[in-house]
């Protein structure tokens, strides 16, 4: 029923909102996620794909976001402290993507009452990818460990799983265990004297040429 799915964006609504609050009190988030600064991005592409009031209205708040791009790259620079290589290397890949949102695609959505403040914002995250690729991706060293019990937090408070970071790392070896003996029973029936290892290479050699 109705009420019924609504208790459940509720209860979700909440639990996200319990490990928001947690994870404010142990550190800022902004001194670590160098994908913060394109957050931003995806509101603009949420009000623009969304039908849920007048198409104008949506355009214009898009727009007014865009606007700030500029302030919003400047600040989690100045926040960023030592995040972890991997993260800086995600960032640079959602960067990528959303310089070619703006570049073609918020126009589309949009029109070219847009075109002013994606360019404004263009520029900017052009500018921070450049930077985090240069500067930021040298230094990045920190860790994205968080330690057994704020992980049991999110995984009871957040997820909402009946199990801590101890069971869920007995279900993890069970299962891949499991993946591991239907891995050899099929590497068997396919052929008998080589394991799965070398029936996956070889597959993995079996394509068309790369300009198919």
């Amino acid at each position: 029923s109705d009420d019924a799915a609504e208790a459940v964006d509720i209860r979700l609504f909440r639990a996200q909102l319990e490990v928001d609050v947690a994870e404010s009190r142990r550190r800022d988030y902004r001194a670590g996620s160098p994908g913060v600064a394109v957050g931003p991005i995806y509101a603009v592409n949420q009000l623009l794909i969304k039908d849920f009031g007048p198409k104008e209205k949506r355009v214009a708040d898009a727009v007014a976001r865009l606007r700030l791009i500029p302030a919003v790259v400047s600040e989690v620079k100045e926040k960023l402290k030592n995040p972890p290589r991997l993260w800086t290397e995600m960032a640079l890949d959602d960067v990528e993507g959303a310089l070619g949102f703006l570049e073609k695609d918020v126009i589309e959505m949009a029109g070219e009452s847009a075109r002013e403040a994606a360019d404004l914002a263009r520029k900017a995250l052009a500018a921070y990818k450049e930077w985090l690729a240069t500067d930021l991706l040298p230094r990045s060293e920190g860790t994205f460990v968080i330690g057994r019990e704020a992980f049991d937090f999110r995984l009871k408070s957040g997820l909402l799983l009946p199990i801590d970071s101890r069971e869920l790392a007995r279900l993890g070896e069970r299962e891949f265990e499991k993946t591991i003996a239907l891995l050899d029973e099929c590497a068997a029936k396919i052929d008998a004297k080589r394991d799965w290892k070398a029936i996956l290479d070889e597959m993995m050699k079996d394509h068309p040429p790369l300009q198919e």
